[in-house]
C-alpha cells in the first residue's frame, strides 16, 4: 500500500510540475507571436530578434514562439518523451547565448538562473519519465525511450540552438556597437516583457 502511495505521489508531482512549466512556456511563446500577457507580440519580437542579429528576424520570432509553445504542450501532456525537453533545450541555449549570459547568473540582472532551471527540468523529464498521468503512458510510450537516447536528443537541442547562435549577423565591430546599444534600448522600453519572454 505504502509503495502505491509513493507511486501516486510522485505521478502527481510530476503533473504539476509538468503543467507549471509547460504552461510557461506556452505563455512565453505567446506574448511574443500574439502579445498574449503583455507581450511584445509578433513585430516586437521580430524587431528584437533584428536588434540580436538574427536574420531573418520574422522567421526567427515565429521559430522561437512555436517552439516554446510546442515544447511546452508535450511538456505538459508528458508526450513523446525527450521532443519537448530537446526543444526546451535548444530555445534557452539560444536565448543564454544572445541576451543573457553576458548578464551573470541572478535572474534579478536578466542573467541566466531561470534559463539554467528550466534545462534541469526539461533534462530531468527527458531521462526520467512523465509518470503515470502522462500521454505517453496512454499510448504506451512511457519507459520505452533509453535513457541514453534521451540524453543525445537533448543535446541534440543545445546544437541546434548553438548552431542558430553561430549564424547570427553581428557584422563588424561598428554594427556590433549600434546591436548593443539597440539591445539595451529594447531592455529600457520593453524589458518586463521581451526579455521576460526571452527566459526561454
Amino acid at each position: 500500500m505504502k509503495r502505491d502511495d509513493d507511486k501516486a505521489a510522485r505521478d502527481a508531482a510530476l503533473l504539476v510540475a509538468r503543467w507549471i512549466v509547460g504552461a510557461s512556456l506556452v505563455g512565453h511563446g505567446t506574448q511574443k507571436l500574439f502579445g498574449w500577457f503583455n507581450g511584445p507580440g509578433i513585430e516586437g519580437a521580430t524587431h528584437y530578434m533584428r536588434s540580436l542579429g538574427f536574420e531573418p528576424p520574422d522567421q526567427h520570432a515565429h521559430l522561437a514562439s512555436w517552439t516554446e509553445i510546442a515544447a511546452g504542450i508535450l511538456i505538459a501532456a508528458g508526450a513523446f518523451g525527450p521532443v519537448g525537453p530537446a526543444m526546451l533545450t535548444g530555445s534557452m541555449t539560444t536565448a543564454v547565448g544572445s541576451v543573457h549570459l553576458r548578464n551573470g547568473w541572478w535572474n534579478q540582472e536578466q542573467g541566466f538562473e531561470m534559463n539554467t532551471l528550466y534545462v534541469l527540468l526539461g533534462l530531468l523529464f527527458g531521462v526520467e519519465d512523465y509518470g503515470r498521468l502522462s500521454f505517453d503512458e496512454v499510448v504506451g510510450l512511457r519507459g520505452k525511450i533509453p535513457a541514453v537516447l534521451s540524453l543525445l536528443a537533448i543535446a541534440g537541442g543545445a546544437g541546434a540552438g548553438a548552431l542558430l547562435l553561430s549564424r547570427r549577423n553581428l557584422g563588424n565591430d561598428k554594427e556590433k556597437e549600434q546591436t548593443q546599444e539597440a539591445v539595451q534600448t529594447e531592455r529600457g522600453s520593453i524589458d518586463s516583457t521581451i526579455e521576460g519572454a526571452m527566459i526561454d
